[in-house]
């Protein structure tokens, strides 16, 4: 599958020790990408640690091959596991927050 992300919009939060992403994902003639796939292809394009990675949102039209993602990259991963929200870990890892 050859997915392409163009970032949008980035934002500097230094209070929560993030960084905000808006982006676009063209996936051509394919289905929406998971977030697994998003999260591997964004993490190899900015150049950061995986887990500290979590995608937000997924957003996609029907008929369409661009999706929209809303993506938080934190400094480390226990920072990300402090401030998201349980539902948004377990989207992303697979896991609860407890574990």
């Amino acid at each position: 599958m050859s997915l392409q992300i163009e970032i949008l919009k980035e934002f500097e939060n230094p209070l929560l020790k993030r960084k905000e992403l808006e982006c676009i994902v063209r996936h051509p003639r394919t289905a929406t990408p998971t977030r697994a796939e998003i999260r591997d292809k964004l993490s190899a394009l900015l150049n950061c640690d995986k887990e500290a990675l979590f995608v937000e949102k997924i957003l996609s039209e029907f008929g369409v091959s661009v999706t929209k993602i809303y993506a938080r990259v934190y400094s480390t991963p226990s920072e990300g596991e402090k401030i998201e929200s349980s539902h948004i870990i377990v989207r992303n890892r697979g896991k609860t927050a407890e574990e």
